[in-house]
């Protein structure tokens, strides 16, 4: 987070215990996805119990973000588990693009990958609304460079805090 821009899930809590300033940019929307590499040999599932007969990628560190957006058979959402799992979404969505299994991501993070047809939306008809908050966070106590500040300055601009990704 020095002088880059990195995108996180980060509670924000969790980011004032960090003296982080968390900002709210936008909501997006989750799905869950697999590439063409994964259905072709392992067939695309018809309902959620069918699940259980397919490798899931997961969050590790936040189970949170492993409630997808679909109901289970109790009319629960869907808790996935698994033995793969991953810190980072990006780490997650390179093992579905690899064809390694289903995953549930925000838009933000796959939209150019659902359009291209690298990722294709499973459960579509099916899954319910349920987005992530994107938040802007950076330091407290410390001087922003300009680069930094002007992005702050668009998001907040362009998306101010209920337009979705």
């Amino acid at each position: 987070m020095d002088e880059g821009i990195t995108a996180y899930p980060l509670a924000n809590a969790h980011a004032k215990r960090l003296h982080l300033i968390c900002h709210a940019a936008g909501l997006s929307q989750i799905r869950i996805l697999a590439s063409p590499a994964y259905l072709q040999p392992q067939g695309t599932p018809q309902g959620v119990e069918d699940l259980a007969h397919h490798q899931l990628l997961v969050f590790n560190a936040l189970p949170k973000l492993n409630d997808w957006p679909i109901y289970d058979a109790f009319n629960n959402l869907f808790h996935a588990q698994t033995n793969i799992k991953a810190d980072s979404g990006e780490t997650l969505r390179q093992l579905a693009l690899c064809g390694t299994g289903i995953v549930c991501l925000s838009d933000f993070m796959t939209q150019q990958d659902i359009k291209e047809g690298r990722l294709i939306e499973l459960f579509a008809s099916s899954t319910i609304k349920m987005q992530q908050p994107i938040n802007l966070v950076y330091y407290k106590n410390r001087k922003l460079s300009q680069r930094v500040s002007s992005f702050i300055d668009f998001m907040k601009k362009e998306f101010g805090t209920s337009k979705p990704f």
